[in-house]
């Protein structure tokens, strides 16, 4: 996976909520999650956005920009996460605060992500 998330700021995604788009750089995304058939696009600036697109759509649309799935219902943009915490937690802190629980099989992809960025 690419390390340098500094191109996010060029990039941009289209939201579609509720008759309305509006158009969001990816390095403002801190966290996607879900819940049933609504999905919550996280920002830096404490908006959230509802919509009715699948998280499935959400990951394969955002992994080259550095977004992990961190669990069920959640990705994460790999740029806002702070710390990492491992068994029994297994959990990840952004840089905002918000814990996110990190799912058994998903760990060993925030470790490799962790030890290969040490190396920059």
């Amino acid at each position: 996976m690419y390390k340098d998330f500094s191109f996010q700021r060029d990039n941009k995604i289209i939201l579609k909520e509720k008759g309305r788009s509006t158009l969001i750089q990816t390095d403002q995304i801190t966290h996607i999650t879900c819940k049933g058939s609504l999905t919550k696009v996280h920002t830096t600036r404490n908006k959230i956005f509802a919509l009715t697109k699948l998280l499935k759509q959400f990951e394969s649309e955002l992994l080259i920009f550095g977004f992990l799935r961190a669990n069920y219902n959640t990705i994460v943009n790999m740029i806002h996460v702070r710390e990492i915490q491992g068994s029994p937690n297994r959990k990840m802190i952004l840089a905002n605060d918000i814990e996110i629980k990190i799912s058994r099989r998903r760990m060993h992809l925030f470790r490799e992500f962790f030890e290969k960025t040490e190396e920059f």
